[in-house]
């Protein structure tokens, strides 16, 4: 069917047909001769809308229609131009659709061939008429349009050759000549197109290396319908050349027929509309998604197939591990007694209770999701966990529970037998007693079962029983299973002990109401939440440097929060009335099955009566912590001046401590947002503070804190309101009480004042000064250059005469008039300074000695005579002048360090305690410098420095027979003696010679004498001789013997210091400071 004009186009039909559509568009659009501009844009408006709405294939082929009558009647020059705008509009199509189409050309109006209607007469039968008429190239040679145009003059020729070999017949067919000529010449006339056509086709389809190759598909002939008169190409020609007329040939008459179209568009043409290309990059981009989307099937079918296996293996393995962890439990229990319980130890239950709590997907996992590995359908953690929790809940009531409930009965009896040998009156033995019956009730089913209550009672206790570094697990496993076991609410029956019960619950009904409700109170999870005050926080990051406790806790323990101004205001208080209540009624815990219910008169009593527990213990607890609390022992003054430096500086531990603590124990001062009345009301209105009694009704909180102000302790703020309401009394109505907590503000009172600054300056801060100015005096001692410049005397100080000795006499002092803790810290302070302070001193004595005296006294005494009787080399009587002169290194350092605080008097040296500690110096070390000074003595008896000056005498007392007389030579002195009386001779050491020697005469063989030499020549000599004493100890006798002579001497020393037989010489070693 044909429409036309449609999408607004002139001259442009859209044929549709049963086997595809065709637009026949306008010549203009194709030659663009007209309007080019208008025409372009119609062209290529109309080639984009064929690409966007068909956007794979815009088209499945072009068809060149041109008509013959232009290829013979058109000069050359616009055949080739006709050409080229067929070639430009053809690229335009490969362009702008981006394909590749088969390009069909069709030379139509062949009837205008002169003879074509006679030569084709016979083909009268419209299915003779409906063949092929032209040439199709082989596909696989027409990729290349170059190659096609190539072979179409073959192809040509094969047609003209074809009409030839129809020539004879359709003669013998015609009888009219004039027809026969026309049916002769036919062939002839088609011949004569050959190489029109050819370049026509050349012109179109011609290839440059920048372009595409068109895909020439045939070449065809056809005629449509026959109308105008037929061109004889033949007859034209020869009349142009041999200058004859045109005969004129006929024109067509009769109704047109169509030629070789049929079967060319429903065989040829229509069945190759696949042969078309497709949009190139569309067709990559489709390329490129169905291979992902091919890549991705087989990633997901790769992986799932890989998840299944994971998961299927995890499975196995889940299913693997809990059949091990079965094995495991059935031989943990094999050794436990199931069915009768003797040992109340826990620890040998827990691996076998580990082991089913840690089945996959039992109790532990019961709040995990699912691995996504081991999903997808195949999970069996569900299946193997429901039963892996009900083993362990089994397993906790058959294993847990038995041993706990025991452990509860013996730790009842053990504090019942307490209770019971006098110790009722116990206020710990009757907390004990009570929370220890109210939880093995509990848990026994005999009574209203409290997690909290179980939980906490629990915890304490394995704390108190498993108090070891590597009890730390065990701890933390039985309060897991604890709380498994309360949370399964699986409790087995088990029987309990009821004449233990009895005696306890008889023993409980004589303890006080106001006991039990404390211990409720203090022992709840909400108290044990609270915030502990520790001195670690209290006192700041240096706290730890120069703090540490008497009882060797660590200053991470501390005061329970209950204990605190938050822990008094913000949880004692509220609960104090609500649990005074709740403990009246638990009656159920001392046997009694009716609730036994208080009066306002007896609820107030026994609200009074925990107050009052409550703030002895917090006073108790605030005591114990100070008195605990020490100043960390100096180690050396270096150490003491920082540890005063921290305890003075900006952030002092000592005044942060304080200040802490004398905030915590001033508990009738009101936290800020109820300092004013107009706050406290607002707090009770809005149920956000202290005084939001959650569980009273108002009328019974206003009847019970105004009852009676002085029987329940000023109740929590409110005054005698004498039938006023609560609001009332809070904003001032009634007598004004005792503020709440003034119990404990009087306690600490002391400690409050010193800490105060109203009025100036704190007492605290006058401490801290003080503590600064003995940092200053330390400082100066831990100075070593100090030392070199002072005596020991000069920078250690005594008291009452300044210095760091007169400041710490001065805190010793104070400290007797300060509060408690901060007088025996002070004391702890002072007793540590005066330590480290002589410590220091002894430190810088043994400095000096060894910097000035220690490397001379070493290197000329050690292993030298005299110090070393055995020894071949002598000490230089310089060196030994230089050390032990008066005014030598030994002398002049022991005057200038310790002369002061040595007691020289006795016959044995010994040291003066500085303000009652020593130095630290032994007296084997003193001994040394005593020998040293009796060395000076005895070898300058008359002072003075220089070389020794020893003055003796000497005289014969008895000489052998055998000799006639005896020489005896000091120095460069002889001495001559003989029988009878000789005159005593001076004598003076040592000499100008270093020679010593005792000579008899007359000289015999064997031995006349004896010889030393050196330094030390006579004493060497008198080493050989045997000495006696002669009734003083400045003289003895010296007997020499050679050759069996004898020859005894009396020498008389001249000091009673006698340096020839002087102990100290022989015994004196360099002191080792």
């Amino acid at each position: 069917r044909k429409i036309k004009g449609v999408g607004g186009t002139r001259n442009c039909d859209w044929w549709f047909t049963d086997d595809a559509v065709m637009i026949d568009t306008a010549g203009r659009y194709t030659t663009q001769d007209s309007e080019s501009s208008v025409d372009q844009g119609a062209w290529l408006g109309f080639l984009d809308m064929l690409r966007k709405h068909r956007r794979r294939q815009p088209i499945n082929g072009v068809l060149v229609a041109i008509s013959i009558s232009d290829l013979m009647m058109l000069p050359e020059a616009e055949r080739r131009e006709h050409a080229r705008k067929i070639r430009s509009r053809l690229r335009e199509l490969d362009e702008r659709l981006a394909i590749r189409f088969p390009v069909y050309v069709l030379f139509t109006k062949m009837d205008l061939v002169a003879g074509f209607v006679e030569f084709f007469e016979d083909l009268g039968k419209q299915d003779r008429r409906e063949q092929v008429w032209g040439h199709t190239f082989p596909l696989e040679e027409t990729k290349d349009s170059t190659s096609a145009v190539e072979q179409f003059p073959r192809a040509f020729d094969g047609l003209v050759t074809r009409l030839n070999d129809r020539v004879i017949e359709r003669l013998h067919q015609e009888a009219d000549p004039q027809r026969r000529s026309l049916v002769y010449s036919f062939p002839q006339q088609v011949a004569s197109l050959r190489d029109s056509v050819t370049d026509f086709l050349s012109e179109i389809f011609l290839i440059t290396r920048y372009e595409r190759p068109l895909l020439l598909r045939g070449v065809y002939f056809t005629s449509g319908t026959q109308e105008g008169n037929p061109i004889d190409r033949l007859v034209g020609a020869m009349a142009a050349t041999f200058g004859i007329g045109r005969q004129a040939v006929s024109g067509f008459s009769g109704a047109g027929r169509s030629y070789f179209l049929t079967r060319l568009l429903r065989q040829v043409i229509f069945p190759e509309a696949s042969v078309v290309g497709r949009n190139h990059k569309l067709e990559r981009r489709r390329r490129r998604l169905q291979w992902a989307a091919w890549a991705t099937c087989g990633l997901v079918l790769l992986a799932m197939t890989g998840l299944w296996t994971t998961s299927y293996f995890r499975n196995t393995s889940l299913i693997e591990d809990a059949e091990r962890r079965v094995a495991l439990y059935n031989s943990q229990v094999a050794d436990l007694d199931l069915t009768q319980v003797s040992d109340p130890d826990l620890r040998p239950v827990l691996p076998p209770l580990a082991t089913l709590r840690s089945m996959p997907g039992g109790y532990a996992e019961r709040d995990a999701s699912v691995p996504w590995l081991s999903g997808f359908g195949l999970y069996q953690g569900h299946k193997i966990g429901s039963q892996a929790t009900y083993a362990y809940r089994e397993a906790l009531s058959d294993l847990f529970l038995p041993r706990l409930l025991l452990g509860l009965e013996r730790d009842l009896a053990t504090t019942l037998q307490a209770a019971e040998s006098g110790r009722s009156d116990d206020p710990e033995v009757q907390e004990d007693l009570y929370s220890t019956l109210r939880v093995y009730l509990m848990l026994g089913g005999q009574g209203d079962l409290d997690d909290d209550v179980v939980r906490g009672f629990m915890t304490e206790a394995w704390t108190r029983q498993y108090a070891g570094l590597g009890d730390v697990e065990t701890r933390g496993n039985l309060i897991a299973h604890l709380n498994a076991m309360l949370d399964l609410r699986r409790m087995g029956e088990v029987p309990l002990n009821g004449e233990l019960i009895q005696r306890a619950q008889t023993v409980l009904a004589e303890v006080p109401l106001a006991v039990r409700a404390f211990s409720v109170i203090r022992n709840t999870a909400e108290a044990r939440a609270l915030t502990p005050w520790r001195p670690i926080d209290a006192g700041g990051p240096a706290t730890a440097s120069v703090f540490t406790r008497a009882s060797g806790d660590p200053l991470t323990a501390g005061i329970d929060g209950l204990y605190t101004r938050t822990g008094f205001y913000d949880y004692f208080l509220p609960t104090m009335i609500e649990t005074a209540g709740e403990v009246a009624s638990e009656s159920w815990v001392l046997g009694q099955e009716e609730r036994a219910d208080l009066s306002e008169q007896q609820l107030a009593l026994l609200e009074r009566d925990v107050m009052q527990l409550y703030l002895d213990q917090y006073v108790t607890q605030w005591e114990r912590m100070l008195a605990d609390l020490r100043i960390r022992q100096f180690n050396g003054v270096n150490d003491a001046v920082g540890t005063l430096n921290t305890l003075t500086g900006p952030n002092s531990p000592l005044r942060n401590l304080l200040t802490s603590a004398s905030e915590q124990t001033q508990l009738s001062v009101l936290p800020p947002e109820l300092a004013s009345p107009e706050g406290a009301v607002e707090g009770l209105a809005s149920g956000n503070s202290l005084y939001a009694l959650q569980n009273f009704a108002e009328y019974q909180a206003r009847r019970r804190l105004s009852y009676n102000v002085a029987t329940i302790g000023g109740a929590v703020l409110g005054g005698a309101v004498d039938g006023g309401n609560l609001g009332g009394a809070l904003l001032g109505g009634g007598e004004e009480p005792e503020p709440l907590g003034s119990y404990v503000d009087r306690r600490f009172q002391p400690l409050h004042e010193f800490v105060s600054d109203e009025g100036g300056v704190s007492q605290l801060e006058d401490l801290i000064d003080t503590l600064a100015s003995l940092r200053v005096d330390l400082n100066r001692v831990a100075d070593a250059a100090q030392f070199s410049g002072g005596s020991v005397g000069d920078l250690i100080g005594t008291a009452g005469s300044g210095g760091a000795s007169g400041a710490i006499a001065g805190l010793e002092l104070d400290a007797g008039q300060m509060p408690a803790p901060l007088g025996g810290w002070m004391e702890q302070v002072a007793s540590g300074a005066n330590t480290a302070l002589v410590g220091g001193a002894s430190s810088a004595i043994a400095d000096a000695w060894n910097a000035d005296v220690a490397e001379l006294c070493v290197r000329a005494t050690a292993g030298r005579y005299p110090f070393a009787r055995g020894s071949s080399n002598d000490v230089s009587l310089a060196d030994f002048a230089a050390l032990f002169a008066p005014g030598g290194r030994i002398d002049t350092f022991f005057n200038a360090n310790l002369a002061r605080v040595v007691d020289t008097t006795g016959r044995t040296w010994t040291f003066r305690s500085v303000d009652g500690v020593d130095l630290g110096i032994s007296a084997a070390v003193l001994a040394q410098f005593q020998a040293a000074h009796e060395i000076g003595e005895a070898f300058w008896p008359g002072g003075g420095g220089g070389t020794p000056n020893v003055q003796f005498s000497v005289a014969l007392e008895q000489l052998s027979q055998t000799a006639t007389g005896v020489n005896l030579t000091v120095g460069d002195a002889t001495l001559q003696f003989s029988h009878g009386r000789s005159p005593e001779r001076n004598a003076t050491w040592p000499g100008s010679a270093n020679l010593a020697r005792v000579a008899f005469f007359p000289e015999i063989a064997g031995g006349s004498g004896i010889t030393r030499e050196g330094a030390w020549a006579f004493f060497r000599l008198l080493d050989t001789a045997s000495i006696s004493g002669a009734g003083a100890s400045d003289r003895f006798n010296v007997t020499f013997s050679a050759g069996g002579r004898q020859a005894t001497f009396r020498l008389q020393a001249g000091s009673v210091r006698n340096p020839f037989n002087l102990p100290a010489l022989r015994s004196f070693g360099c002191p080792s400071l």
